[in-house]
């Protein structure tokens, strides 16, 4: 009994992940929030560990989940995948902000992560809807209205690094 239990939860764990993602997502799906929050990544391994873990699915309301229990849930809305990002970066002392958007494409509103840094900002995006990579590198001096101007209608909202769950207010505005 003990042996087809261990066989049950070993294919529940990781035969069927890699059967639908590969190794990287049934790694991704084991690693706890603790262990992310200390692994090393660069940007483009943090938006697509993000992108593995969380799946999307869009919400009705715009309240803003807990990173970690977002982590748990293994889903949530662009806001809930930035703060995510947010907190991977705010563990690592990475300068960052998030922007709140009203995309051109349809004049939806989204959330993004940028990392500003000595060689220019960078756009952080695990959903995909803007950058198609999930990350966007723009040279140094580009100012953060420009970053939001290339996928938003401005102003956009921009946010501090660390937000608490809820209903942010930003703490200001990208015109």
């Amino acid at each position: 009994m003990i042996v087809l239990l261990g066989a049950v939860v070993l294919l529940i764990l990781i035969v069927l992940p890699l059967l639908q993602g590969g190794y990287g997502r049934a790694r991704v799906s084991l690693t706890s929030y603790e262990s992310f929050l200390e692994g090393e990544m660069n940007p483009g391994q943090l938006v697509t560990t993000v992108a593995r873990r969380v799946s999307y699915r869009p919400e009705p309301d715009d309240y803003w989940s807990a990173p970690d229990a977002v982590w748990a849930a293994r889903s949530g809305d662009c806001e809930d995948h930035a703060m995510v990002v947010s907190a991977y970066l705010s563990r690592h002392n990475v300068d960052h902000t998030l922007l709140g958007l009203s995309l051109k494409s349809g004049l939806e509103g989204h959330v993004v992560v940028v990392v500003t840094g000595e060689n220019g900002p960078i756009l952080l995006d695990p959903t995909g809807a803007t950058a198609g990579s999930g990350i966007e590198r723009f040279p140094p001096g580009t100012r953060l209205r420009d970053v939001a101007g290339k996928y938003a209608t401005l102003p956009a909202r921009r946010y501090g690094a660390n937000v608490s769950p809820g209903d942010p207010e930003p703490v200001g505005i990208v015109e």
